[in-house]
C-alpha cells in the first residue's frame, strides 16, 4: 500500500508511523526515501518480513524500531483479557462471540 509514490506524496516534514501490519509499507522504498530525506522519519512497531528487517534500516537515525510493542501497555494486555474472557464466555453460552474471526 505505501510505496515510493505514495511516500512521495507525504511532505518532507512527515513521519511514517506503523503499528499495524508490516508488509503494508514498502520497506526497501522507505529506507530510500529516509536515507534522501525524502520525509522526515519514521517509526515502526511491526516489519515488512519479520523477524528479518530490510539492509540499510537499522543504520538510520531518522527512524525508531520497536519489537512490536505498541499494545504492550498494561490497560491493553487487561483489555485483551477481558475480551477473551467475554468471547469464552459467550462462545460456552451458545452466543456467537463479539470478536469472531471466521
Amino acid at each position: 500500500m505505501i510505496n515510493m509514490e505514495k511516500i512521495k506524496l507525504m511532505k518532507s516534514s512527515s513521519y511514517l508511523i506503523n503499528t499495524c501490519r508490516g508488509a503494508i509499507i514498502d520497506e526497501v522504498s522507505l529506507t530510500e526515501a529516509l536515507k534522501n530525506n525524502i520525509i522526515r522519519g519514521a517509526c515502526l512497531d511491526v516489519f515488512e518480513n519479520e523477524p528479518l528487517l530490510t539492509p540499510g534500516l537499522t543504520e538510520l537515525q531518522n527512524v525508531i524500531l520497536t519489537p512490536h510493542t505498541a499494545a504492550a501497555s498494561l490497560e491493553a494486555r487487561t483489555k485483551m483479557s477481558d475480551m477473551a474472557v467475554k468471547n469464552v464466555l459467550q462462545a460456552l453460552g451458545g452466543q456467537k462471540p463479539e470478536n469472531l474471526v471466521y
